[in-house]
């Protein structure tokens, strides 16, 4: 899990501004771990 958090937070240095490709199917995959799609949830915008 440690991994995974340096690993995005690496990444958002990168992406910046930028969009992230094909983010729907990463979130769904992603939200098999209920405790991974809270924390999507907190930090998405509708």
């Amino acid at each position: 899990m440690k991994a995974l958090c340096l690993r995005i937070t690496e990444l958002y240095k990168n992406w910046n501004g930028k969009t992230v490709p094909n983010w729907s199917m990463v979130r769904n995959q992603l939200a098999v771990d209920d405790m991974i799609q809270s924390r999507i949830e907190k930090y998405e915008k509708y």
